[in-house]
């Protein structure tokens, strides 16, 4: 099963995509083993956006763009989509 990431704003020019999945074999996956993840994937996303397991100052996750998450440990269930965005993302 997967997760899917969403990517907005600078966390998207970082990665060059606008969309990457993390793959989970257990029932939810922590924010912080997602972001791990994501820095295997890409380095570049990782030093701009991800500081210690968690996001910068300035950077935001969603859950299906319904809940904003800050706590590392919050857990995403396979099959949700996690935003990741730039505080200044949007029109």
């Amino acid at each position: 099963m997967t997760i899917r990431v969403e990517l907005y704003g600078i966390p998207r020019q970082r990665a060059g995509a606008e969309l990457l999945h993390v793959a989970t074999e257990s029932v939810g996956t922590s924010l912080a083993q997602i972001l791990a993840d994501l820095t295997r994937q890409s380095p570049a996303l990782a030093a701009a956006c991800f500081e210690e397991g968690s996001l910068r100052n300035g950077y935001l996750a969603s859950i299906d763009g319904v809940t904003f998450v800050t706590d590392p440990e919050t857990v995403v269930l396979p099959g949700q989509s996690l935003l990741l965005l730039s505080a200044d993302a949007g029109g």
